[in-house]
């Protein structure tokens, strides 16, 4: 798998009574140059359907 592929299927793993996971690539994450323990951003589009997800910058 590149980082470059336009669709990816990921699965939810619930990690808790109030908590859900989804996993990420390793190359997708040194693509975006992202590293563990990094913070990110998430947020719904206007339609609520789509995860918009971004380093979180101070």
């Amino acid at each position: 798998m590149t980082p470059y592929q336009p669709k990816m299927v990921r699965k939810i793993f619930q990690t808790g009574e109030y908590s859900y996971v989804i996993t990420l690539p390793k190359d997708l994450i040194k693509h975006l140059g992202w590293q563990k323990g990094d913070m990110v951003e998430v947020n719904a589009d206007r339609s609520g359907h789509q995860l918009i997800i971004k380093k979180f910058k101070f």
